[in-house]
């Protein structure tokens, strides 16, 4: 898992994947930058080829887009959103709208071979995500 500690960001969390399976092996981390409470989540998943981590990838790529609704505590409605250029298939959303305090999801999921990495952050809405998503997710795909 990446090491985003010059970012100020800490593991708090890291734990093998849950829904991993035979064929879909995979790792979590949750990061803390404990000054501003902004969150990272990375989720790295090895498939064992590429055509799967391809199906995998559309159908995590469709269910990240419509969450549940109380995915994030909350109902939240995930828009489109541009995606740092990095794998070769990616897909990037965002929470419609910040929650009561000024803060908003984003969510990014890429693959590049036989490895699918979702990163999540959560931060304040009028903060620029964009370098913190774009380093969580190049580390891991390196």
């Amino acid at each position: 898992m990446p090491d985003l500690s010059d970012l100020g960001f800490e593991p708090v969390q890291s734990a093998p994947e849950p829904f991993a399976s035979p064929g879909w092996e995979g790792h979590r981390t949750l990061y803390l930058r404990q000054a501003s409470g902004e969150q990272v989540m990375v989720i790295a998943y090895v498939a064992s080829d590429p055509a799967f981590a391809a199906r995998q990838f559309a159908t995590l790529a469709e269910a990240l887009r419509t969450p549940p609704p109380t995915v994030f505590g909350a109902p939240t409605a995930m828009v489109d959103e541009a995606s740092p250029p990095l794998g070769e298939e990616r897909r990037s959303y965002r929470a419609r709208d910040p929650d009561s305090q000024g803060n908003t999801v984003w969510t990014d999921i890429y693959r590049a071979g036989t490895v699918v990495v979702i990163v999540q952050y959560l931060g304040p809405a009028s903060g620029d995500s964009l370098a913190v998503r774009t380093a969580a997710a190049s580390r891991t795909l390196d």
